[in-house]
């Protein structure tokens, strides 16, 4: 019987695959089936491609009765990997969540933050939150003013914040950017509710 590094018999599994050979296949498969995901209704254009319009960057944006923005609200609840197949590379933060504003609508909790897509150049389009079950419970849009930002990274513009609502009051939450047309994501920040 062949032995492994650490002296412990090699066991043949399925089909008499080793560990590390299942283990390949299993994110092959894994990796194909999430490219296989649909993109979010808002991300696709007449034909599949690109929505027309883009995400809405005034922060007096309409919301719903929930507190969140139409396309937010669409995909609550679900795991971001079943919307959002792609993964990018983003520098950003989730710098501060605050308590919604009185007399609006009942989100919870505003996170604000700022994040730049690195391969497009360009601020990220949405933001999504995730909690720590992997489930989206949040989002809101990117291009908000941080002339903060703009003055320490010129190149990043003044339009590289973003805000996302949440019905959560507390526990931690993961911000992610939304990039290449609503199908992937970056990972922007971590914060506490």
């Amino acid at each position: 019987m062949a032995r492994c590094v650490h002296g412990e018999p090699r066991r043949g599994g399925a089909m008499g695959w080793s560990f590390r050979a299942r283990q390949g296949a299993v994110a092959l498969l894994l990796t194909v089936s999430l490219a296989a995901c649909e993109r979010p209704e808002w991300a696709r254009g007449e034909e599949g491609g690109y929505a027309a319009t883009e995400p809405s960057d005034d922060p007096a944006a309409p919301l719903s009765a929930e507190g969140l923005e139409p396309w937010a609200q669409a995909i609550i609840g679900k795991n971001p990997r079943m919307v959002f197949a792609g993964n990018g590379i983003c520098v950003g933060n989730a710098d501060v969540a605050r308590a919604a504003p009185a007399g609006g609508p009942p989100p919870a909790r505003v996170v604000v933050g700022w994040g730049w897509d690195v391969a497009a150049k360009a601020p990220v389009q949405r933001v999504i939150l995730v909690d720590a079950g992997f489930r989206i419970v949040g989002g809101g849009p990117g291009g908000q003013p941080r002339r903060d930002v703009a003055k320490v990274r010129p190149e990043f513009g003044p339009s590289a914040g973003w805000r996302a609502a949440t019905n959560r009051s507390r526990g931690a939450v993961d911000a992610y950017g939304v990039i290449g047309g609503g199908s992937g994501l970056c990972p922007l920040g971590h914060i506490q509710l």
